[in-house]
């Protein structure tokens, strides 16, 4: 289960097993005339340095931490986030050695008490018996380039054991050899020099008198460069701070709303205190209100904001705000939470926005039960099954596509196409969004000029193919032309979105905020249906039918974009799949014909075909999915890949399978370090992916990398979109996209 970070830009992602030794953070440098530690300093740190176990279900991982704390009753101790990383439906068991590798091995259950996911820090608890003194925090100097430090951990986990009691820990020396920092200046990550090893994640960096500089978090695969988190974060942790906000609605009476509020908390010390949501009508608060100040903090942004106070549950806070109106009416509303940390600074989370809909006279659209399927009063779908008569065949006979057309190592042509359908309030525009053209190796590059910083990573063409359509988290569609880049319409659905497809109905977007699924007119950006999914958690749709399938909890639902009705929910046991006693189905990807659903399920892609309007089994691939974000299918439904972080088994290796048979791969590309997405350009004959230090290669239909384009960006490729003219692609990073056109040769 040990970890992998996607470098240089640092954001996490999950687990694989420890035989694949991934190198994750660990920094060990021979530095010539660099101070020692004195021995009694020496073994306090080793002393203080754990060894942590994870496991889940049938896999397992390891990784390193550091005692902070103890008082009569426990012990308190940091790690990576990655490390303890809650994964699937397996419990999760944790595990921290004292003295690991020695007679005094001290083996103690750990309870995770708070994760921070942005800053890749966790805190566990475990019971005091006789433990030793924990780690300065406290650095003793500044955080210097040049200034030597040394790295404490557990290298390579288990498989540097000499014994039964487990690994040793490990004193490797390192040099910091670079600080990087934030728009504000504040130190954000620690570069050191020095030889990598797996499985220092989460151990200590600290200085030659024993006080922390920093946590082991990354390193750059191939280069001696590794990466720390600053002492200051682990500090900022401990102080309390607010996480995630989810917020839900019902309508308990006629004309009133009552919304839902939950704060994950990352407070595992318990040092926040006088936690409340400040709310305001957008109309009442000015535009130069809704920023930070130089520092990047946030202040209250009106004084006429009304404040509803949390109730505190553990590591998370809730409250509820009642809002009442006309029947339909729809109000928004600004929101900020305010907090004293346990420095005792009064600190405010930056504004959001969300929209509440007052229900229709009879009843909430949301709440009206819909053909073939009962909704409960939380939106979950619990019956699934519709009568015969009530599953509606396509209207439109299909082209028939050919399955496994060969231009993988030979040649041939094929593509797709969109959909129709209407309500919200689209807005027209015709705003030049593209940004200056640069060149790369012999590509010629345009950014588009909006924030893709919170955007949904799938992008998603018109039927013309002359349009794309973006999606920020926050509920913003923006419809671009392409390839002159201009905005040419907008829609603000107002509150959380998670998922972005093109069925033949229309655009199906997955509302999270309203727990529905949205059916949006491609040419006008007109909000046509609405139909309540609960609490789903990812999307799929087809251009070419009417099917949506929606994630739900490790199941699958089939629903009709076109009246909402489901056609078949699916469990692994009624699919006429192997049967394996842990089943949880993730990723869905419906081919653009329409004719395969794809999915992962626990680390192996399974294959579904359509037979008439319901689903059978077709095929399972062995385990190779780990760390895998999603399931890449070519625009001809004839190639399936699944790239993963540690690869589809041999290195960085990405299996490339024809669609219906998962056995033995048509190609394996080797396109380097973490590789996370790819995609297929069959008029061009070439496939595109990238890796941890370039946004976009550029591979031979026989798997072999023909060019590496690094395009000088921040943040690593999260999704391609590719023209079927050819040689044009859309590459979508963590913080822009930029459009590509490639030479044809």
């Amino acid at each position: 289960m040990n970890l992998f970070l996607n470098l240089p830009s640092f954001k996490k992602r999950v687990c694989f097993p420890l035989a694949l030794f991934i190198a994750i953070c660990c920094l060990s440098a021979l530095v010539t005339g660099q101070e020692a530690i004195p021995k009694q300093t020496l073994n306090k740190l080793k002393a203080a340095t754990v060894y942590i176990r994870v496991s889940m279900g049938p896999e397992s991982g390891s990784g390193s931490g550091f005692l902070f704390k103890k008082d009569k009753r426990f012990a308190y101790i940091i790690t990576n986030e990655h490390v303890v990383k809650q994964e699937g439906r397996f419990e999760r068991t944790v595990e921290v050695d004292f003295f690991s590798g020695t007679a005094g091995r001290k083996a103690l259950p750990a309870i995770v008490l708070s994760e921070d996911e942005s800053r890749d820090l966790a805190v566990l608890k475990v019971p005091n018996k006789n433990l030793p003194e924990p780690i300065n925090l406290k650095p003793s100097q500044e955080i210097t380039e040049t200034e030597g430090v040394y790295i404490l951990g557990f290298p390579f986990g288990g498989a540097l054991a000499t014994n039964e009691r487990g690994p040793n820990v490990t004193i490797g020396r390192g040099t910091i050899s670079s600080i990087r920092t934030d728009d504000w200046d504040s130190i954000e990550h620690v570069q050191i020099d020095g030889d990598i090893n797996p499985g220092n994640s989460g151990g200590p960096i600290v200085f030659a008198d024993g006080s922390l500089m920093g946590v082991s978090v990354a390193t750059v695969i191939g280069t001696n460069i590794g990466i720390g988190i600053p002492g200051e974060s682990v500090l900022d942790m401990l102080e309390g701070r607010i996480g995630s906000l989810s917020i839900s609605q019902n309508s308990p009476s006629p004309k009133r709303v009552v919304c839902n509020m939950e704060a994950q908390l990352i407070d595992p010390m318990g040092a926040m205190r006088n936690i409340s949501v400040l709310y305001i009508d957008p109309t009442e608060v000015s535009e130069r209100d809704l920023a930070p100040d130089e520092n990047g903090r946030w202040s209250r942004i009106s004084s006429k904001m009304k404040e509803a106070r949390f109730e505190v549950e553990g590591q998370a806070a809730v409250a509820e705000l009642s809002f009442r109106g006309d029947y339909g009416e729809v109000k928004k509303f600004i929101h900020q939470i305010k907090f004293v940390n346990g420095r005792g600074e009064k600190l405010y989370t930056g504004p959001g926005v969300y929209t509440v809909r007052i229900p229709e006279k009879n009843g909430s659209p949301r709440r009206r039960e819909e053909p073939g399927r009962k909704v409960e009063r939380n939106d979950r779908i619990t019956q699934s099954r519709p009568p015969a008569k009530e599953v509606e065949k396509s209207e439109r006979k299909k082209s028939e596509r050919k399955s496994g057309g060969g231009w993988l190592g030979a040649n041939n042509d094929d593509d797709d196409e969109g959909g129709e359908v209407a309500g919200m309030e689209p807005v027209a525009g015709n705003r030049s969004v593209a940004g200056e053209q640069f060149d790369c190796l012999d590509a010629s590059c345009v950014p588009v000029n909006i924030d893709a910083s919170a955007t949904i990573r799938n992008l998603v063409w018109d039927s013309t193919h002359e349009h794309f359509f973006v999606l920020s988290a926050a509920g913003m569609m923006r419809k671009i032309s392409f390839p002159d880049l201009i905005e040419v319409a907008t829609l603000d659905i107002g509150s959380k979105c998670i998922g972005l497809d093109m069925s033949e109905t229309g655009l199906c977007v997955l509302n999270q905020g309203m727990q529905d699924l949205l059916i949006i007119n491609p040419e006008t950006l007109e909000v046509q249906k609405r139909f309540a999914v609960g609490k789903a958690g990812r999307i799929t749709a087809s251009p070419a039918t009417e099917n949506v399938v929606i994630a739900i909890d490790g199941r699958m639902i089939l629903m009709n974009s076109r009246n909402g009705a489901i056609r078949q929910e699916f469990r692994p046991r009624e699919m006429g799949m192997p049967e394996r006693r842990f089943s949880r189905f993730s990723k869905p990807a419906l081919s653009p014909d329409g004719k395969y659903l794809l999915c992962e399920d626990t680390a192996t892609l399974v294959c579904f075909r359509f037979k008439g309007e319901r689903l059978v089994f077709e095929a399972r691939s062995k385990p190779i999915a780990r760390n895998s974000r999603s399931i890449e299918i070519s625009s001809d439904s004839s190639y399936v890949a699944i790239p993963a972080g540690g690869g589809n088994g041999k290195g960085y290796t990405t299996h490339v399978f024809e669609i219906d048979s998962l056995q033995d791969p048509v190609i394996e590309v080797q396109g380097g370090a973490y590789p996370q997405t790819l995609e297929f350009d069959k008029a061009a004959g070439l496939l595109y992916a990238q890796n941890s230090g370039s946004e976009l290669l550029t591979i031979n239909g026989d798997g072999r990398v023909r060019k590496s384009y690094d395009l000088r960006r921040n943040g690593s490729t999260l999704d391609l979109l590719v023209h079927p003219d050819g040689h044009k692609v859309l590459v979508m990073t963590e913080t822009e996209i930029i459009s590509v056109e490639l030479p044809d040769n």
